[in-house]
């Protein structure tokens, strides 16, 4: 968390074009996201759910920083608001996070999301657990994210996303857990599982809303880890509640073996 990089790259974090995070004088710390192809959809609007990745990262580095003493902690869920859209020009998102609450077993972060103009995109709360991880050996020559270059040319190429079907109620997507959206474990990074929920949501929300919501908040908690081994794993999202103005759904994110491993709650509300 210095200028000098002491950790490995880790794949999900590049392909989201996450930086390295950076102290700030008032303790707290900073991610910026240098919005890449990949965290956009297909239409070129930046993914409500790439937050999910920004925010993991830039809290739950806050919160690891705040932690002294702990090697390692365990994501156990994240919340998101959403105060605005994010304009489809954006190009850098910026997360700002710090530790809230420590007592030695469960650990509490905030931050806030702003965009390039200085001005607040989302509010976001992280709960994390530590565990015990041999600490991590510096890399030789990891360089910055912008050496990597995942090649997908949006976020459903970057997820391998598949369409399982769907109707008025219930919206089945595949996705490949593949390298690309791993953290340094070997499993699938966090707010990738909590990405692959929202586009499964979105799709869904889309079929009954024909685009006039927009994701308000997203809730999410994380059960158990997914391999990235390159497995096909499955999301499911339903409709708790339609409305003109406002509507609820749910996703489920199984791996392979058909576990859940990832559940989420989001709010949609009539665009602006």
């Amino acid at each position: 968390m210095t200028a000098s990089h002491p950790f490995p790259p880790i794949p999900a974090r590049l392909s989201a074009g996450l930086e390295y995070p950076t102290l700030q004088a008032d303790g707290s710390l900073a991610v910026d996201m240098r919005i890449p192809t990949a965290m956009r959809t297909p239409g070129g609007a930046v993914a409500p759910g790439a937050l999910a990745m920004l925010v993991d990262s830039g809290v739950g580095s806050a919160v690891f920083h705040g932690m002294n003493g702990v090697t390692g902690l365990v994501t156990t869920h994240l919340d998101i608001e959403l105060l605005r859209p994010i304009a489809d020009d954006e190009t850098v998102l910026r997360c700002v996070g710090r530790l809230v609450h420590y007592d030695g077993t469960y650990a509490t972060g905030s931050g806030t999301v702003v965009g390039s103009d200085g001005e607040p995109v989302a509010v976001a709360t992280v709960g994390a657990i530590p565990v015990t991880a041999e600490p991590t050996p510096p890399a030789r020559d990891a360089g910055g994210p912008a050496e990597f270059v995942p090649g997908a040319s949006d976020i459903d190429a970057l997820l391998g996303a598949i369409d399982g079907g769907s109707d008025a109620d219930r919206c089945t997507l595949r996705f490949v857990a593949s390298r690309a959206v791993a953290n340094n474990h070997g499993g699938v990074h966090g707010g990738m599982g909590a990405l692959m929920t929202e586009r499964t949501m979105d799709r869904l929300v889309a079929l009954h809303s024909g685009g006039s919501q927009r994701l308000v908040a997203l809730r999410v908690a994380f059960a158990r880890a997914i391999p990235a081994t390159g497995s096909v794993i499955e999301c499911v999202a339903e409709s708790v509640h339609r409305g003109r103005r406002i509507s609820f759904l749910r996703a489920e994110l199984a791996g392979a073996d058909g576990r859940r491993a990832v559940v989420a709650d989001a709010t949609y509300a009539a665009a602006p």
